[in-house]
Parts: structure tokens; C-alpha cells; sequence
């Protein structure tokens, strides 16, 4: 994936809120818990790459953001089940 497919990734708390909104939207058809274990693993392989960002000029402060974003995602999944 490109810096520019995962940009919102590093986007502020908020918009990334809204993001999580339209991704679950885009899968409603998905039952809660499998949604919630293949959302996880996508959220864990994230975390586990050396560097999320390569090219964008401003990717240390965005791969921060990300990680916290992410990172709180991964906590409310995991407080729903």
C-alpha cells in the first residue's frame, strides 16, 4: 500500500473516528465478532511493520498519530467482545 492509501491512518483522532464509522458501514454485512477478529488482525498487521509511511515528508509525525489511532481502535475491539 501507498503512504497516500494509509494517510488517513494519521489523520486526527476524530476524522480517524469517522473512517472506522464508514469502514464498518462498508462491511455491514459481516456479523460483529468476525468483524471484529478480521479487523483486529488488520490493525495488528499494521502495528507490526517496520514503517508504515516511506515517502511522505511528514511521516514521523504522522506514523505517531497512526499508531495511537490504531492502537485505540484495537482497544475498543477489544472491549467489545
Amino acid at each position: 500500500m501507498s503512504d497516500a492509501d494509509l494517510a488517513i491512518l494519521g489523520s486526527t483522532p476524530a476524522r480517524y473516528t469517522r473512517y472506522v464509522h464508514q469502514v464498518r458501514a462498508e462491511y455491514a454485512d459481516v456479523p460483529d465478532v468476525a468483524f471484529r477478529e478480521g479487523r483486529a488482525a488488520v490493525l495488528d498487521q499494521l502495528l507490526s511493520l517496520p514503517a508504515l509511511y516511506r515517502t511522505t515528508p511528514g511521516r514521523a509525525a504522522w506514523a505517531d498519530r497512526a499508531s495511537a489511532n490504531l492502537r485505540a481502535e484495537l482497544d475498543g475491539l477489544a472491549r467489545a467482545r
